[in-house]
């Protein structure tokens, strides 16, 4: 997965499809999470379901709804940088290998 400072440059225009963004919205307390995918171009919004608040759940969240995306609309996914999108790279590398867990 990519940060905003290392996100391609046709990227940007938005002309190109297959660029998400990443976020989680928190709960009271930070005790529930629900993940948003957003699609640059389309404006696509899917849902995630969390199972946490952490690293891991974002990881294998994005991940399980990610592989119901076509490879070739799966180029990069943009994230801020708390540290529940800190295993966000391991997303990336679960979905090009489904062996590989978060």
């Amino acid at each position: 997965m990519t940060p905003i400072a290392e996100r391609p440059i046709d990227v940007a225009p938005r002309t190109v499809p297959g660029h998400w963004e990443g976020d989680l919205l928190k709960g009271a307390r930070n005790g529930s999470a629900v993940g948003t995918l957003v699609e640059r171009t389309t404006r696509l919004v899917i849902l995630v379901k969390m199972t946490g608040t952490d690293a891991t759940s974002a990881c294998q969240g994005f991940t399980k709804k990610l592989r119901h995306v076509p490879a070739t609309l799966r180029k990069t996914l943009t994230h801020d940088r708390g540290k529940e999108m800190g295993r966000t790279r391991t997303a990336g590398q679960a979905l090009r290998d489904p062996r590989l867990l978060c």
